[in-house]
Order: C-alpha cells, then sequence, then structure tokens
C-alpha cells in the first residue's frame, strides 16, 4: 500500500497545474476634453492619448479613431494629437478614438470637434512687475495672465528704456497662459522706464494691456534712521536687524532669536527656519505673526499664541521658491505683533532665488578680516563662478554690489569675462563714509543674456553685535554710574569757569547716556558714548564693538582718566595752597622791615601781625572741616588772602600819609 501511494504522489507532481489569469483590456481613465479652435486654423499638439488611456498589459499602445468630417487628424508615435480642418471650413464634427495593445483595445468617449470664426480678442489680468526698487544693471522680471475662448497664439512684450522702444516675441496657446520676461536695465538713475504686453489668438486677434512706468533709482550715498526708503509695511527705522517698529523708544517685554533670514533657493525648492520668541516681561503677552512682500515664498507652523511670563516658543518657517518663482532677490520682513503695552518687532528677510536649470553657479564669500568694516573703507569679497556646460569659453557679465536689508544699493560696478571651467576672482567696493552701522550685503550676479544666476553674503558696518542686548548687563550701567559721579567731582573741583561750563556739560550728556539706555534707546545711546569719547580726544577701539567686556572696559578707561584728572587738580590745588602761606609770610617779614625802618608805623603792624596769627592759629584748630569740603577751603584761603592785601594796602597808605606829614614839618 505504502508503494502504491508513493508511486501515486509521483505521478501527481508530473501532472501541469493550470492557473487562469484575468487579462485586462487598455481603459480610458479620464474622458478627453471637446475641443474648439477658429477657423482657417490648425490646432496642433492639442492633447497626448497617453495622457488618458491605461495598458494594464504593460505594452506599448497604439491608437486609431473614426475619421470626422472636414478635419484631417493626426497622431504621432509619442501620442500627440492635431487637427487640420479644412480651408473655410465652420462647424462641428466628431470623433472617438480606440487604444490597442496588440491583443485587446478600449474605447474613447466622443470628442466634439468646433471649428468656428473667431472675433474675440484675449483677455489679460495680473499685470506687475519686480522688484520695484529697480537701479541701472537691475534684473526685472514682468509678468501677465492671459485667457482667449479658443486659442492663444503668442504674446509680445515691448519695452522703452530711451532711444526707442525693444520688443521680444514668444509663443504659447490654449485658452489660459502666462506672459513673462526678464529684462536686465540699462537705464541710468532718475531715467523713466515704461513697458506693455500684447497678447494674440490664432485668428490674429489682438489686445495690449495699459503701458506701465517707473523710473530708475539713483545710488544711495546714505541711510540714516528715519530717512531709507521703507518697503510698504516696513518701519523707517534703522533696517539692518530685528527692531521695535515704533519712533518713540520703549522698554521690550519679548526678545527674539534671530536678527534677520538670509535664504538661498532654486525654482521649486525650499528650506526651514525657526524662530524661537521669549517673554522677558512680567505679564502675559499674546502674538500675532505676519510677513510683509514676501507672502508667496513663507509659511508659518503658528501664527497667533500667548506667552506667559519667562515663557518661550519656536515658530517652523517654511520658505519656497514655486516652480515658476521669478529667479532673483527679494526683501521683505516677518512682523512681530504683541498686546497694544509692547512694541511690535520686525525680522528682516532676504531671500535669493535662481533658476532651476543653470547654465553658471555663482558662490560669494566674505573672508573674516572683512565681515565687519568701517565707513569709507572698502569691503573685499571672494566670487567664484562654475560652468556647468560642456560649451567651453563663455562670455559673462559680472554685476556685483553693496545693499541693505531694504534692497537700496550703495555702490556697484561691473566686468565682462571670459569663463572657461572655473574662476576665482576677488572684488572690492568702497562703503559710503556716512554710511549707518548695521548690517548689508555684498551681491553678485553672474549672467549670459537672459539667463543669470545669483548669491549674496552678509557684513557689517561699524557694529558687530546688537546693542539692544549689549547694555541689559548691569556692569555697563555701574561703569556709567561711577562715571557720572567722577564727572561731577572733576566739576567742583575745578576753579576756572570754562572749565566749569565743559565739565557740567559732560555730566549732563554722562547722566543723558544712562537714560538713554535704561529707555531701551541703545542707538542713541551709543552715539552718544562716542561723543563723550571723543569730547576728550579719544575713539572708540573696533575691538569695543566685539562684545560686552570689551565695552565695559572703554567706559572704565575714561573713568580712569577723569580719576587722574580728579588727583591731579587736588595735588594742584595743595601745591597752590603751600605756596600761598609761604608768599603771605614773606609778605609779612616786608612789612615788619619796612615799618621799623619808619619807626612811627611799627605799633599799627604789630597789631595787624597779632591779628593775623590768630587768624592762622584758628584755622589749624579745625583740620577736619578743611579735609571734608576742600572748596571751602579755598574759598577760606581767598577770605584770608584778601584781608592780608587789604592790610597791605592800609599800611603802605599809612606810611606815605606818614611822609607826607613829615616833609610839611621840615
Amino acid at each position: 500500500m505504502l508503494i502504491v501511494a508513493a508511486v501515486f504522489l509521483v505521478a501527481a507532481d508530473n501532472v501541469p497545474t493550470k492557473v487562469n489569469v484575468p487579462v485586462y483590456s487598455p481603459y480610458l481613465i479620464n474622458d478627453i476634453p471637446n475641443q474648439s479652435w477658429a477657423s482657417n486654423t490648425n490646432l496642433t499638439g492639442a492633447f497626448n492619448l497617453n495622457d488618458y488611456f491605461e495598458s494594464p498589459s504593460g505594452k506599448n499602445l497604439t491608437y486609431t479613431y473614426t475619421l470626422p468630417e472636414n478635419i484631417t487628424v493626426s497622431i504621432s508615435p509619442g501620442g500627440n494629437v492635431s487637427f487640420y480642418p479644412d480651408f473655410g471650413y465652420n462647424g462641428t464634427s466628431i470623433i472617438r478614438f480606440n487604444a490597442s495593445d496588440g491583443n485587446l483595445s478600449g474605447e474613447s468617449n466622443l470628442v466634439y470637434l468646433k471649428v468656428e470664426v473667431d472675433t474675440e480678442s484675449p483677455k489679460w489680468s495680473n499685470l506687475s512687475y519686480n522688484p520695484t526698487k529697480v537701479y541701472q544693471n537691475t534684473y526685472v522680471n514682468f509678468n501677465a495672465t492671459w485667457t482667449d475662448n479658443l486659442q492663444l497664439s503668442k504674446s509680445i512684450f515691448s519695452i522703452y528704456q530711451g532711444g526707442k522702444w525693444k520688443n521680444y516675441s514668444k509663443s504659447f496657446s490654449g485658452v489660459l497662459n502666462f506672459s513673462s520676461e526678464r529684462i536686465e536695465i540699462s537705464a541710468s538713475g532718475g531715467s523713466t522706464v515704461s513697458w506693455y504686453f500684447c497678447g494674440y489668438d490664432t485668428s490674429n486677434n489682438v489686445n495690449c494691456t495699459t503701458t506701465k512706468n517707473f523710473t530708475v533709482l539713483n545710488q544711495q550715498t546714505s541711510s540714516p534712521p528715519g530717512k531709507t526708503t521703507p518697503l510698504p509695511s516696513l518701519t523707517s527705522q534703522n533696517p539692518f536687524y530685528a527692531r521695535p517698529s515704533q519712533q518713540t523708544p520703549q522698554t521690550k517685554s519679548f526678545d527674539v532669536s534671530e536678527n534677520y533670514f538670509k535664504i538661498s533657493l532654486k525654482q521649486g525648492s525650499s528650506k526651514t527656519r525657526v524662530l524661537k520668541i521669549s517673554n522677558t516681561g512680567s505679564s502675559s503677552i499674546s502674538f500675532n505673526l505676519s510677513v510683509s512682500s514676501l507672502g508667496n515664498f513663507t509659511k508659518f507652523s503658528t501664527k497667533n499664541f500667548s506667552l506667559a511670563p519667562g515663557d518661550s516658543k519656536t515658530i517652523t518657517i517654511d520658505f519656497n521658491a514655486g516652480k515658476y518663482a521669478s529667479p532673483g532677490e527679494y526683501f521683505g520682513a516677518i512682523t512681530i505683533s504683541s498686546s497694544s503695552s509692547n512694541p511690535t518687532m520686525e525680522v528682516p528677510v532676504i531671500i535669493d532665488v535662481n533658476p532651476y536649470f543653470l547654465d553658471f553657479e555663482i558662490s560669494v564669500t566674505i573672508p573674516k578680516s572683512y565681515k565687519n568694516v568701517n565707513p569709507g573703507k572698502e569691503i573685499s569679497a571672494n566670487i567664484s563662478i562654475t560652468n556647468l556646460k560642456d560649451t567651453p569659453n563663455y562670455q559673462v557679465k559680472l554685476y556685483y554690489a553693496v545693499k541693505d536689508f531694504l534692497g537700496n544699493i550703495y555702490n556697484y560696478s561691473s566686468s565682462n569675462l571670459t569663463l572657461s571651467r572655473r574662476l576665482n576672482i576677488a572684488e572690492s567696493l568702497k562703503i559710503p563714509l556716512d554710511a549707518t552701522l548695521g548690517n548689508y550685503l555684498f551681491y553678485a550676479r553672474v549672467s549670459l543674456e537672459n539667463a543669470s544666476a545669483i548669491d549674496s553674503d552678509t557684513f557689517q558696518v561699524g557694529t558687530a553685535f546688537n546693542f539692544d542686548a549689549i547694555f541689559k548687563y548691569g556692569s555697563i550701567i555701574s561703569a556709567i554710574f561711577a562715571l557720572t559721579v567722577l564727572s561731577m567731582t572733576l566739576f567742583f573741583k575745578y576753579r576756572r569757569e570754562h572749565e566749569k561750563k565743559k565739565l557740567l556739560n559732560l555730566y549732563l550728556m554722562v547722566s543723558s547716556l544712562q537714560k538713554l539706555i535704561e529707555k531701551g534707546n541703545t542707538e542713541s545711546a551709543l552715539n552718544l558714548f562716542i561723543r563723550i569719547k571723543s569730547a576728550y580726544g579719544e575713539k572708540v577701539s573696533e575691538s569695543a564693538f566685539e562684545n560686552k567686556e570689551k565695552l565695559k572696559e572703554e567706559i572704565n578707561a575714561l573713568s580712569e582718566k577723569l580719576q587722574k584728572q580728579v588727583e591731579k587738580e587736588s595735588s594742584s590745588k595743595k601745591n597752590n595752597a603751600e605756596d600761598s602761606e609761604e608768599k603771605g609770610s614773606q609778605d609779612s617779614k616786608e612789612e615788619k622791615s619796612s615799618e621799623e625802618k619808619e619807626g612811627d608805623s611799627e605799633d599799627g603792624s604789630e597789631k595787624e601781625k597779632s591779628s593775623e596769627e590768630n587768624e592762622e592759629k584758628e584755622e589749624k584748630k579745625s583740620p577736619k572741616k578743611k579735609q571734608n569740603f576742600p572748596y571751602k577751603k579755598e574759598k577760606s584761603k581767598k577770605s584770608s588772602k584778601n584781608k592780608k592785601s587789604s592790610r597791605k594796602k592800609k599800611n603802605v597808605s599809612g606810611l606815605k600819609s606818614k611822609k607826607l606829614k613829615r616833609g610839611k614839618k621840615k
């Protein structure tokens, strides 16, 4: 039995097994849309059949169709469909498409093909240009949206920069499309540039936008706080780092972790950054976040929240450049609004957008030694340009400029270069002598016709840190308080009137400095401190701008200088007092000798001398009084000296009168 069972199992293994696998025919994913176009025109590349049919077998599909009346149909090997109506034909035909994988096939929906006379012109909307701040050599993106009842054909962009109008033509199709042109502005500062678009359909109907104008800006020479031209929602305060947006000084009740954001993106890419907000006040604060001029580029993890005293919150910010975002440099700000009793803060944002497909790349790096420069000095940057194509020896244009965080340009230059594979160069620009302290950009762009790539790096003019933070420390306040006391002490020590005025002015300035710091008006406090140093023939050293300890050393050094003046003045007054006493004693001896010679005046002189000695003894009995009130001692000495002088005059006049009497008697 076991042998028979084994033979049966072996035989069963050799029996072929048949599995029925279901086979599906090609099928339609979505209905093919009806088509309409103008008579006496062709509709080429209307759609691709591969976008509407699916092949379950994975095999390539071939297509056939039913013949429509008065219209010739063409299907390319790749599935693109074009229609060619007979000349003069107007009407509607019907067509159905068939897809086959070689074994099975599937049909489409009925597609209506309408050919008609077109008399309606295209319509435009969303006319714009950016950036809105335009300087000579700036690349500007011009845009418009077009719609048509049947079929768009082309657009023409026209621009006037002086001389004559220039036209740029591009083809487009469909019932909805966009016109976009990127032009380098060659007009000089102060010139007016005019521009407009025209859109055409396949029946040659045309419509043009209104003519727009803008003025090319002149290069900035300085940017004092309150005079910088801001973006629409930015304040006119110093446009270089996170700042309160109100004009009047106000103590901040919250802090932000970032002074600014600088982001580099390619079309279709994104980057994420975080912003930490801390409540440093004594009460709860409600916050609201918004962004100006960069609405399409930013997305917040949350916009509205509240913080208790001492609490913090980290906000995630996504910076996105859309697939069709215009390349260029964009400027804006994140606005942090709080409850009414607290100030509003703005954090500047700079976004560099490069094309997705680049012919070349550019990189800007500022050496560490140039990260902080003084007004009137040069800023230098290392610029690296890489050729990403196989074509060697490109003739490219390099443009570079110094900008602030609002996009204002302070200096620029350009040069023509031959780019083989890679090019490394160093370029420099001079900072205006009256440039405002703060953060700036060294911006560079390499271009070939309308293709370009950009990059930038940040640097600082004058100061390397945020004085809002540095003046919070009690050690700085203590040093300034000591400086105030010393200046007042020195004021009382001085005798000369013009020196008193100078020291009184110093005391008032130091007192104002302390009040400005307490109110949080740190920029004015910094400028006043520099004025105080300048009054004594000194400059604030660059190292003092690096950290709070260096700044405290500067203040203490000034205090020590004033202390030395106090000690010097005290020593000088002591020597003057000793000289005065010696002179008084000598005068007394001369008077005595004179009285002895004249005889008649001896008794009076001795009485006068006795009176002087009694006064000097009484003065010596009160040393504590002299020590505690040096200015009273000075007054007492002056009074004693005046008395002695008066006595001398009386004695001399007495001697003269006696001589006259003797002469008369003789």
